[in-house]
């Protein structure tokens, strides 16, 4: 079994066994008459059982803190797994973006260069599709 189960368990039977001694004791007390003779039962009865209901909830706490820190500890991971994934899949796709931009420039340059136009001249070769084409229409319509 793992510590923390055992931690676990040990909490609840500690809560058990106090709440038996709570229920001993009054159990003990109600038959006494006379404060004097009712003191003891309510000393190992009432107090002992409390001490041992203390003692179990902060192991079960314990036990029930550190479960939720680990888990937080794995989802953290887990996001940093993530974020580190899609920066790979942005940065890809970002340079397949530019690959099409320059691949849409070229071919609408070798167009207007058999068409007779001039060549265009591109300022960014990173630009949007969009900037990449207005550059070479500019040039173009500028040579002219």
């Amino acid at each position: 079994m793992d510590f923390r189960r055992n931690l676990d368990l040990a909490g609840v039977v500690m809560i058990g066994v106090g709440f038996g001694f709570v229920i001993g004791g009054w159990v003990g007390l109600r038959g006494q008459d006379s404060v004097v003779e009712q003191i003891p039962y309510l000393a190992s009865g009432g107090i002992g059982g409390l001490a041992l209901i203390g003692v179990g909830a902060f192991l079960l706490h314990l036990t029930r803190q550190a479960r939720i820190e680990r888990e937080v500890r794995d989802l953290g991971d887990r996001q940093r797994s993530l974020e580190s994934t899609i920066d790979l899949l942005v940065s890809a796709l970002s340079e397949n973006a530019n690959m099409k931009v320059s691949l849409k420039a070229a071919q609408s340059a070798r167009r207007r260069s058999a068409n007779g136009g001039s060549l265009p001249r591109l300022r960014n070769a990173t630009a949007s599709g969009t900037e990449a084409e207005a550059e070479a229409v500019g040039a173009s319509t500028e040579d002219r």
